[in-house]
């Protein structure tokens, strides 16, 4: 694993906890959203297995200012070829930090937009026939969401995400950019 990609998961895991222990102390909330969804890779080197699974964990804590909260959002993906393709399997995983404005209206649904950093992990295995082979490579890149939330009580949600997140990597000697829309559903928790 890269140094930057280690020293960029132990900022967010800092301020992650900085910005929790401000909410606890100004009385706000964070929220846990559990999510499921879809993600489709615009990679030329993964246009086989462009259509990824995607399971998340999206949190974010309220700030006091004006509806902005920080984000600090988890995903999982993968995708499996048991064709005669040379590529058999490709897999990202990404953190992802960054600010969410949740736009407060007098309903129980709440749209937000956000954006950060995204710091992308992706392994790709290769069958040729004479063994499998696998290559992982760490990134850095920006993401951007949209969707909404309806509050089912107080406490519990339920939601759909759009996002759009880029990186780019080098597996066997081709460079992937990671540039990845997602759509998904979720359900969440707001304590």
């Amino acid at each position: 694993m890269k140094q930057p990609f280690k020293l960029s998961i132990a900022v967010a895991v800092t301020l992650s906890t900085t910005v929790l222990a401000m909410a606890e102390a100004d009385d706000s909330f964070a929220s846990t959203k559990v999510y499921l969804g879809g993600k489709t890779i615009d990679a030329d080197a993964w246009s086989a297995q462009d259509g990824h699974g995607s399971i998340g964990l999206l949190t974010d804590f309220n700030t006091g200012f004006h509806g902005v909260r920080v984000a600090f959002d988890l995903f999982g993906s993968g995708s499996e070829d048991e064709t005669n393709s040379l590529v058999k399997g490709t897999y990202t995983a990404e953190a992802q930090l960054g600010v969410r404005k949740v736009i407060e209206l007098q309903s129980r649904f709440k749209p937000y937009i956000g954006g950060g950093v995204n710091l992308a992990y992706a392994t790709q295995t290769n069958d040729d026939g004479s063994g499998k082979t696998e290559q992982e490579d760490t990134a850095t890149g920006f993401w951007l969401n949209g969707g909404v939330d309806f509050l089912i009580t107080d406490r519990f949600t339920a939601g759909l995400d759009l996002r759009y997140a880029t990186a780019e990597v080098a597996l066997f000697d081709e460079t992937v950019e990671l540039n990845a829309l997602s759509t998904g559903v979720s359900l969440g928790y707001r304590w």
